[in-house]
C-alpha cells in the first residue's frame, strides 16, 4: 500500500512538473539585427532612400511564404513579364554571337524588376505606385543593357557541337575551372536554363542575390579578371 502511494505520489508530481515547464519559446532579446549574408548587403532594402519595410522584414520585398506575384522563388515583386529590355546585341547587331540570343531567363526579369529603374523598389506584396526606384549605373534595364554584359544569349557552341572550348576562347563548362572558387559552398560561374530550355548567360551567372561578401553580389572574385576568366579563355 505504501508502495503504490509512493509511486502515485511520484507520478503526479512528475505530470505537474510536466504540465507546469513552459515551452521553449524565441527570446526577444535574442532577435537581434543581422550580422551576415542578404541582411548586411545592399539587397537590406531597410532604408533604401527612405524606405520603411514593415517589421524591419529583409525577405518581404523580394519572397513571400505566402501569396507570392510569381511562382519562382515565391517571388513578392511586381514583374512586367511583357517588357522588352534592349539587350547587348540590339546595340551591337553585327557581333559574332548574335544568332545565339534567344531572350532573357526567369531569373534575369526578377532582378530587372527593381534593377530597370523603372518598377519601383516599393512595389511588392501586390502593392504598385511605389515611390522608390533604382537609379544611376545599378539601374542596369534603365536605358538598356547595350553598354553591360550580354545576356539572354545561350552559351557559345564549337563547330563540332559541344559548348565552350578553346575554338571561340570559351571554356568548356564540364572544366572543373568554370565552376571554382564559388562563394562558400555556392558554384563560381552559373549557367542558367533559357526560354527555350538551353543554357545561356543571365545575371545569375556572374551575380549571387544573397551574399555580397565579395561586392557587387559577384560569384567569385575579379582580382586578376578571375570572374572573367572562368569563361573567357585569354
Amino acid at each position: 500500500m505504501k508502495r503504490s502511494l509512493l509511486f502515485g505520489t511520484l507520478a503526479c508530481g512528475a505530470a505537474a512538473i510536466f504540465l507546469c515547464t513552459p515551452t521553449t519559446q524565441a527570446d526577444p532579446a535574442d532577435v537581434h539585427p543581422p550580422t551576415s549574408g542578404v541582411g548586411i548587403s545592399p539587397h537590406n532594402l531597410n532604408g533604401f532612400e527612405g524606405l520603411v519595410i514593415e517589421n524591419e522584414e529583409i525577405c518581404r520585398p523580394c519572397h513571400t511564404p505566402h501569396g507570392a506575384q510569381d511562382y519562382q522563388a515565391l517571388w513578392n515583386h511586381e514583374i512586367d513579364g511583357s517588357k522588352s529590355y534592349p539587350l547587348y546585341n540590339t546595340f551591337h547587331t553585327d557581333t559574332k554571337y548574335k544568332d545565339n540570343y534567344v531572350g532573357l531567363d526567369e531569373a534575369s526579369r526578377l532582378c530587372l524588376s527593381c534593377h530597370d529603374g523603372a518598377i519601383a523598389v516599393d512595389n511588392y506584396g501586390g502593392k504598385t505606385g511605389g515611390t522608390h526606384f533604382v537609379t544611376g549605373d545599378k539601374a542596369v534595364g534603365n536605358d538598356g543593357l547595350g553598354n553591360d554584359h550580354p545576356i539572354g544569349l545561350t552559351y557559345p557552341i564549337q563547330p563540332d557541337g559541344t559548348p565552350g572550348g578553346s575554338a571561340h576562347a570559351y571554356r568548356d563548362p564540364d572544366d572543373p575551372e568554370f565552376n571554382e572558387g564559388g562563394i562558400g559552398t555556392a558554384k563560381g560561374v552559373q549557367l542558367l536554363t533559357m526560354p527555350g530550355g538551353e543554357k545561356g548567360v543571365g545575371c545569375r551567372s556572374c551575380h549571387h542575390s544573397h551574399n555580397s561578401s565579395l561586392g557587387d553580389f559577384k560569384r567569385v572574385p575579379n582580382t586578376y579578371s578571375w570572374l572573367c576568366s572562368r569563361c573567357h579563355l585569354k
